[in-house]
């Protein structure tokens, strides 16, 4: 198989991987940690943090760190509030 070839595939294959309806994944034994992991529309960046937390520590461990912080913001009050305002971003620009 020439490179052509090889290219062509690979983007057919990552073509009906995006166009397929998404499934849910278990990264970890926290469903509500696997429900923000999941949600990419919502939270990317969680699922981004737990990435490059894998590349520095064992997957169990990595994988809940987004939810931990998660909820420690939630329970400081610093998540977005129901006007969309970023309370964390005003927050730390007070500091």
């Amino acid at each position: 198989m020439n490179e052509k070839a090889i290219r062509d595939r690979l983007v057919e294959q990552g073509e009906i991987l995006f166009k397929a309806p998404k499934q849910f994944i278990s990264f970890t034994k926290i469903r509500e940690a696997d429900e923000l992991l999941n949600d990419l529309t919502g939270h990317p960046h969680a699922f981004v943090l737990a990435c490059v937390m894998d590349r520095q520590m064992k997957a169990e461990k990595a994988w809940v760190i987004p939810y931990k912080i998660f909820i420690k913001l939630a329970l400081l009050g610093l998540l977005y509030n129901k006007t969309g305002v970023n309370t964390c971003k005003i927050f730390i620009n007070a500091l």
